[in-house]
């Protein structure tokens, strides 16, 4: 192969690792934004350019961690898109009243279970976790945020060291740039959703988020994706 053919293949590497890099920081300010890791999210834009889920999920979990089987899938995908429909059509917060205790062991109960499938799956848990607590009346957006946040870098935290205990690796440096970029987006994201943004507007962003979580995995189940 001669050498111009050569730098042309490495300018394009380039430019799809420079898009793929952008890509994650966009992912990581929008899901900041109401509490979320974005697993779900970065295991799509990746896919792109890796397929191999040993590699993708550790890197999932790091992402996940710096911004704060299929049994389950059909059902955890009806529970996204409804969760996600009944945010989006919401029409004011007081559709959504948190209620001031939540009962200790029903929560412990149902972060361990969304913990289970979390890990099984490959995700954070956040965008499982916020609507069922909406749902319940356990938290309203503002609250959401840093809640979900906790959750995700404990049960995110958990799946990586585990990951590495058996005998799992991960890349450090790819990983590591992708961390920078997610760090920069959370922040913006996190920032603005803290400060910024309305309660309905966040309802609204978790919403069409749950929405694309829920119809990604409704076609990895039926086939239509790779899961």
């Amino acid at each position: 192969m001669a050498h111009d053919e050569w730098v042309a293949i490495e300018r394009e590497a380039e430019l799809a690792y420079f898009i793929l890099v952008c890509l994650i920081t966009l992912t990581a300010c929008v899901y900041a934004s109401v509490g979320l890791g974005g697993g779900t999210a970065y295991l799509s834009v990746m896919s792109f350019w890796n397929s191999d889920p040993t590699i993708l999920r550790p890197t999932a979990w790091a992402l996940n961690i710096v911004a704060s089987s299929t049994s389950f899938q059909a059902m955890l995908a009806i529970a996204l898109i409804c969760a996600s429909l009944q945010m989006l059509f919401a029409k004011n917060k007081a559709e959504h009243r948190r209620s001031k205790n939540p009962p200790v062991l029903p929560s412990l109960l149902l972060g361990m279970a969304i913990g289970i499938i979390s890990g099984l799956v490959g995700i954070g848990g956040g965008i499982v976790l916020g609507p069922v607590l909406i749902a319940l009346g356990w938290a309203d957006m503002k609250t959401l945020a840093p809640i979900t946040s906790l959750y995700i870098l404990l049960n995110s935290s958990g799946a990586l060291v585990s990951f590495l205990f058996t005998g799992g690796n991960v890349d450090l440096s790819l990983t590591g740039v992708f961390c920078i970029a997610v760090l920069a987006g959370s922040f913006c994201g996190s920032r603005w959703g803290a400060e910024k943004a309305s309660e309905l507007v966040l309802r609204r962003i978790f919403g069409i988020v749950a929405l694309a979580a829920g119809a990604k995995l409704a076609c990895a189940y039926f086939g239509l994706i790779g899961g």
